[in-house]
This record gives C-alpha cells, sequence and structure tokens, in this order.
C-alpha cells in the first residue's frame, strides 16, 4: 500500500505560512468589532464567538467599553444589549480568576447602573443585567498582597483585612430595591427568579443588616404561588434567611469549632498551610477576613522559618493533654457554678428560656406561620361542616410547610436561632397573647393528622388533602428534631451548652402535656389515633435523630434526650396510652405499632445507658475489703433476694411486652427469655449499686427513682379491664403475624 510521503518544507502548502500569518495579524484587530456585530444578531454564538475577544483584564474592559456604547444608543436596541451582557457573563466565568481595580469595578458599575431598568414591561435582558453585575462585583472581590518576612529578627506585619472591597457607594441600595421589585413582579421566568435572587444573597452577605423582615416580605412574595420558575430557587431563599443570623461572632465561633475539630488538639495534628486552607475553604470563601482571625486563635506555626520553605500548622494545644484536661475541669465547674447559682436564686424567678432575646427576623417567621395556620383552620372547619377545599387551602399549606423549612434550617443550624424561636412562640408569637406555648406547635402542626390520614399514607394512596397534611405534620416534626439538635461537636453529656438543655427539657414538656391532654381535649377518636400515631412519630424521631456528620468519637449528647425523657415519666405516659386505645376500633393498628416503636427504642436506649454507667463505675471505683463493706454488700444481697420476684421486668404486665412476645396468651407465668433476663440483672445491679453506695450521683439515684415510680405508676394504671384489652390487643397482633 503506498503512503503519501510527509510534507517537506519545499511544498507548495509550506510556502504560504509567511502569507497566511500576514493575512492573520492584518486582521486580527477586526475580528472583535466583527464578532461582536454578529452577536447582537445571533445571541446563541456567544460561545462560538469568544476566542475572538481579547483575554483577562483587557478584554473586560473591551466588553463593558462595546455595553457602554449601545447603553447610550438612541433608539436602544435591547437585542444588542441583551447579547452583550450576556457575552460578559460567560466571559468572566470562562477565562481564568480576572481581577478588577477598584477604579475598573467602580467604572464598570456605573456603566450598568446608568442603564434605565423598567418592570413594566420588564426587559428580555433583566437576567443578564443581574448576572453581570454579580461578575463585576466577584471582580472587584480581591485578595490583597501579603509578604512573608525571612528575617527573624524582623517585626510581623499586621495584617487588619486580607480583601479589597471597592466602595459602590449608593448603587448597591438601588440594586436591591430594583431585584425586590423584580420578585413582586407576575409571571417571572426561571432565569429572571434566579438571577435576582442571588443579587440579594451576595448583597445580604456582606452586610446582614439588609436582611429585614420587609426585605423577606417582599421575597417570599415570590413563593406564594409555587410554580415551575422557582425550581432550585428554594436554596437561595434559605441562605438570604441565614444571612439574618450570620454576624461576625456568630461565624467567628462556628469557624472556631471547625477548625478545632478538624485539627483535632488531641491527635497532635500537624498539617502545611495549603493543604489546611484548601480542605477549609467553605469557611475561607464565606468571610475571608473571620476565617484568618479564627485560624489566629486557634493554630500556631510549627516552625517560623521552616528550612524547606513549607509552613505548617498546628493547633495550639495539640499533644498538650494536661491543659486540655485543665481546661475542661474549668468549663466544668463554671457550669456547676452556674447551676448552684440557678438553685440559689429566687424560686419565684422566671426560668431560664424567659431571658432568650427575641429577633425580629423569627418574630416574623412565627407571625406568618400563624396567618397560615389560621387560614388553614378555617378551612378544615369549613371542609368538616361540608364545604370543599378551596384554592386557598392549598396555597395556605404550601406557604406553611415553606416557612417550617426555614425555619428548621435556622433553628438546626444556630443556637440564636434556637433560642429566638423559643422566645417567639412563648411571647404569643404564633397565635397572639391569649395562645402561646409550644404545646400549639405540637398540636396544631405536628398533630394536624387523622387515623385515616395515616391509614391512606400506608396504603399508599395519593390524596393531595391528606398528602399535605402528613407533609405539614413532618415538616413541623423536623422543626422539633432540629430545635432539640446539639450543633456543636461535644459528645458528652456534661459538654451540652446549658441553653440547649432548657430547650431540650422545654419541647419534652410540651410533648408531654399534649399526649396527656389528647384523650382528654380530642374525643373523637379519628382525630385522638391520629394525634397519638403522631406523638409516636415525633417521640421516636428526637430519640433516633444523629447528625448528618457523625463525630470519630462516641456520641452520648443523643441520650440526653432519652435521660429526660425517663424523668418525665414517658415510659408511663405513652404506656397509659396504649392502654386506652379501643382495639376494636378500625385501622388502629399503626397507631400501636407507632407507639410501641417509641417505647421499645426508649427502652433500649435505657438499659444501654444502665449498662455503660455500671461499667464506668466499676472501672473508677476501688473495692473495699473492710467489715462496713462487706455488711453493706450482706444487706444489699438480702433486700435483693427479697425484692427480686418483685422488680424482675418493669414492662412485663404492660403492653410494652408484646413488642419482644414476653406476654404468652394461654400462660403468663412462663419463664423470661435471655434478654429479659439480662435486663432483670442490669436493673437489679443499679439497684444494689445504688444503695450501697449512698453518695453516688444525682443521675444514678434520679434514674432508680424513676424506674421505680414507672413500674408502680404502671402497675396501678392497668386495671383488670385494661389487662383484659392488653390480651386481646396480643391476640390480634399474634393474628397478625401468623397472616404476615
Amino acid at each position: 500500500m503506498d503512503v503519501d510521503p510527509a510534507p517537506s518544507p519545499n511544498t507548495v502548502w509550506e510556502s504560504q505560512r509567511s502569507e497566511l500569518n500576514k493575512l492573520r495579524d492584518e486582521n486580527k484587530d477586526k475580528l472583535a468589532p466583527r464578532a461582536m456585530d454578529l452577536l447582537d444578531h445571533v445571541e446563541d454564538l456567544v460561545f462560538d464567538l469568544l476566542p475572538a475577544f481579547p483575554s483577562g483584564v483587557a478584554g473586560a474592559e473591551y466588553i463593558i467599553g462595546h455595553i457602554d456604547q449601545v447603553i447610550k444608543a438612541s433608539p436602544r436596541n435591547d437585542a444588542a444589549i441583551s447579547s452583550r451582557m450576556r457575552l460578559f457573563c460567560v466571559f468572566a466565568r470562562s477565562s481564568a480568576m480576572i481581577e478588577l481595580s477598584a477604579k475598573q469595578s467602580q467604572d464598570a458599575m456605573e456603566t450598568l447602573m446608568s442603564l434605565d431598568v423598567t418592570l413594566d414591561p420588564r426587559p428580555k435582558w433583566l437576567s443578564a443585567y443581574f448576572l453581570a453585575i454579580e461578575s463585576i462585583m466577584l471582580m472587584a472581590y480581591t485578595v490583597s498582597d501579603c509578604k512573608v518576612v525571612t528575617d527573624e529578627s524582623a517585626p510581623v506585619p499586621e495584617v487588619k483585612n486580607i480583601i479589597n472591597t471597592v466602595d459602590f457607594g449608593t448603587m448597591p441600595e438601588k440594586l436591591l430595591k430594583t431585584a425586590v421589585e423584580t420578585l413582586g413582579g407576575k409571571e417571572l421566568s426561571r432565569e429572571e427568579t434566579m438571577a435576582a435572587l442571588r443579587i440579594i444573597v451576595i448583597l445580604t452577605r456582606h452586610d446582614p443588616k439588609r436582611c429585614s423582615p420587609e426585605l423577606l416580605r417582599s421575597v417570599l412574595t415570590a413563593f406564594k404561588p409555587s410554580g415551575a420558575n422557582l425550581t432550585g430557587c428554594y436554596p437561595l431563599l434559605a441562605m438570604i434567611a441565614r444571612h439574618a443570623f450570620d454576624d461576625k461572632d456568630v461565624l467567628r465561633d462556628i469557624m472556631r469549632r471547625e477548625i478545632r475539630v478538624w485539627m483535632n488538639p488531641e491527635r497532635n495534628k500537624v498539617t502545611d498551610v495549603s493543604h489546611f486552607v484548601r480542605q477549609l475553604r467553605q469557611m475561607a470563601y464565606r468571610d475571608a477576613n473571620t476565617f484568618l482571625d479564627a485560624a489566629q486563635e486557634e493554630c500556631e506555626l510549627t516552625a517560623s522559618m521552616p528550612a524547606s520553605g513549607i509552613y505548617q500548622v498546628r493547633h495550639k494545644n495539640s499533644g498538650n493533654k494536661d491543659e486540655i484536661a485543665d481546661k475542661k475541669d474549668k468549663k466544668d465547674d463554671k457550669k456547676d457554678d452556674a447551676k448552684e447559682a440557678s438553685s440559689s436564686a429566687d424560686p419565684f424567678k422566671s426560668s431560664g428560656i424567659d431571658m432568650f432575646e427575641t429577633s425580629p427576623i423569627m418574630n416574623f417567621f412565627i407571625a406568618e406561620l400563624g396567618t397560615s395556620m389560621r387560614a388553614i383552620q378555617k378551612e378544615e372547619a369549613a371542609f368538616r361542616a361540608g364545604t370543599p377545599y378551596t384554592e386557598a387551602a392549598s396555597e395556605a399549606y404550601a406557604y406553611a410547610g415553606l416557612i417550617l423549612s426555614l425555619l428548621t434550617e435556622l433553628v438546626g443550624s444556630y443556637f440564636t436561632a434556637k433560642k429566638a424561636f423559643m422566645a417567639a412562640v412563648r411571647h404569643g408569637g404564633l397565635y397572639g397573647k391569649g395562645k402561646s406555648g409550644l404545646s400549639n406547635v405540637i398540636n396544631d402542626l405536628a398533630c394536624c393528622v387523622t387515623l385515616g390520614d395515616v391509614q391512606q399514607k400506608h396504603s399508599g394512596s395519593n390524596n393531595p388533602n391528606e398528602v399535605r397534611r402528613l407533609t405539614l405534620s413532618s415538616w413541623a416534626m423536623s422543626l422539633l428534631v432540629a430545635l432539640c439538635a446539639n450543633v456543636t461537636h461535644t459528645t458528652a453529656i456534661q459538654d451540652l451548652p446549658e441553653d440547649l438543655i432548657l430547650v431540650r427539657k422545654a419541647v419534652l414538656d410540651g410533648v408531654a402535656k399534649v399526649l396527656k391532654d389528647t384523650s382528654v381535649a380530642t374525643p373523637e377518636p379519628g382525630a385522638r389515633y391520629g394525634r397519638l400515631w403522631a406523638l409516636g412519630e415525633l417521640i421516636y424521631r428526637l430519640l433516633t435523630a444523629r447528625l448528618t456528620v457523625v463525630p470519630t468519637a462516641k456520641d452520648d449528647s443523643s441520650l440526653h434526650l432519652a435521660k429526660t425523657m425517663l424523668e418525665k415519666n414517658f415510659v408511663s405516659l405513652m404506656t397509659l396510652a396504649v392502654s386506652e386505645i379501643d382495639l376494636n376500633y378500625p385501622d388502629v393498628r399503626n397507631v400501636l405499632v407507632s407507639l410501641l416503636r417509641a417505647l421499645e427504642h426508649l427502652t433500649k436506649i435505657s438499659i444501654k445507658w444502665g449498662k455503660t454507667d455500671n461499667k464506668q463505675k466499676d472501672e473508677e471505683e476501688e473495692v473495699d475489703e473492710d467489715d462496713t463493706s462487706l455488711s453493706e454488700e450482706d444487706s444489699d444481697i438480702s433486700m435483693t433476694e427479697d425484692e427480686g420476684d418483685e422488680g424482675a421486668d418493669l414492662y412485663r404486665n404492660s403492653a410494652l411486652g408484646i413488642l419482644g412476645g414476653d406476654i404468652d396468651i394461654d400462660d403468663e407465668d412462663d419463664d423470661m427469655d435471655e434478654d429479659d433476663l439480662e435486663d432483670e440483672e442490669d436493673m437489679v445491679r443499679s439497684r444494689r449499686y445504688t444503695f450501697a453506695n449512698p453518695s453516688s450521683s444525682t443521675h444514678s439515684r434520679m434514674r432508680w427513682t424513676t424506674t421505680c415510680t414507672t413500674w408502680m405508676m404502671t402497675t396501678r394504671a392497668l386495671s383488670r379491664r385494661r389487662m383484659r384489652m392488653t390480651k386481646e390487643m396480643m391476640r390480634t397482633v399474634t393474628a397478625w403475624r401468623e397472616n404476615g
């Protein structure tokens, strides 16, 4: 097979290389203007014609200059404005990072702001206009240069601001007003909605004071009629709401906590500076100056003048376990002092929650939620009277779900938001001063479902009326779970913040109150069983909630909720609720499963807690061999033998025994299985330790007292009639199991 020889310099094509290069040089200056003319007629060629324009700062100035020309032209050519705005947006994001000086940024911003934006009718280039202004703001956000000191004797320069900011005067306020007015328009496209929201996100991030209730009310107007134009816009709305709580102090505390966790001072972790910044770049991008302050407070250089030229950092307390322990002891002492001060204070003084400060942003969200709930209750009352739902019902449900999602995002991220939420609800922000308290949120939001809704959910029905009630209940449960969530990385119970403990106790008090009042305040069986199902789901979600990023160390902070539930007699409350369920009522099985599942999980946690405490106490304490200890041990053994048969299983005669199959229909006096025997031994061991050690911790004595009280209340509450109902319920459950 013949192959053509490789071209040589003597070929005809090679001889024309110089001529072609000459033609390119002559027409090179004409490419950009020609490409601009083509783009004015066919905007979709923007990606194909992009290489025809200069690169870097020169290209940005060239495009801005041609935008200025078309703005000043008369009559105004909207097609040309749109194509050139879009060209600038694509150019700013296609090339390498472009940094404009302060003068260049101000001139570019003045050029775009000189364009008269009329929103009636909206111009076709409005979204490109917002994106072009966003690009200029990003180009003006530059990092200042800082020289590394090479001489140890030379003073280290103090860097107060590592970000070069540009003063745009009153232009941001004018731009914010234009973006808000754009969101208030009708029939917005998805591009226009997202572009306006992005501008608001940038402006509120640099100045959180701009995030006022009036601004949020205007922004939420665009989300009330949900449509396709809002796809992908909800994260931007959440960011705007978060900026209301992102002040300098909050950001600094969050960054210090994240740096401390990432550096892990107990492991003496050492890393180079570039890797440190790369791994924590999200915080550096959020606020570089605050990140620098947090890094200076938490980290230090391993060597001021490294021989290799690679600077490495470590935590200031790395490897110094004694110093870490001292700080922990001081922190515990402060908490103990605070507890003593609170216990010795005036008993008629208001609780710690009353001292929480309110927030205008949180008050606005609570007021909006209350308005939506009143509209929902009006529609539900009309529907029960025979009037079908109107379009306003679906809008009210959708808007209430949106507010709940924003509240969940806020209270799950900031301690200040948790306290502001509790203060707003406590002062009657939901329905006014006449009806206040967290129990209203649980009653009207989390428990808004009926037994019919629950049955339709498990049967796979897609009825929109039932789905939206279940969705609203789920969002309300997520809000309560986020309210009790620990946003810090502390894994020990003693390290939990005092404010979080107060919030958790208030939430559980509200749940207990609703659980007690359900049978009395809700005589209608369908509504009562729907509330019980929702309460069972809520308690189970509170017990099983975990952080999104699970810490490497063992997390005991989640046990605090279970301990608080035991202290507040949740076992007896749920057992009593189960015993009052009419087993002959249709579709009641899901209610039983919900409550019994929560009871089972709470029981497992309490047993696990007792095993952990006993193991720790056995490891820490030394066994004394004197006669006093022997006499105490003998008394303990005798006490255990006398009470062993009585306290074998606290839940033996309750409905909780159904889950493990402990109650037999034919013979209730059968022996317990191995798990029950282990639980009995754990409980007896815990009781023995409590009596033998009168100086044991308050929590241990409280746990045993609570357990005994729960057992007594459960035994007395279950009368003969309820015992017969329990047997009937067990027969029903057994039949369900046999039938699959």
